[in-house]
């Protein structure tokens, strides 16, 4: 998801404001680390988004 929201932001010539959902508020928690374990789920959203901050750095 955040390479795909990436890709408009490179584009963008002025100040600009963009918002997105990276998590559900309701069980399962599903993600690449483990299916159904919240820890992990949070844990991948984490993750993901820290990498996100920095490729816009």
């Amino acid at each position: 998801m955040f390479d795909v929201i990436l890709k408009p932001i490179k584009n963008e010539k002025q100040k600009f404001f963009y918002v997105t959902k990276t998590a559900s508020n309701h069980s399962p928690y599903n993600s690449p680390l483990a299916a159904n374990n919240d820890v992990k789920a949070f844990e991948y959203t984490d993750k993901v988004t820290a990498e996100f901050i920095e490729k816009l750095k």
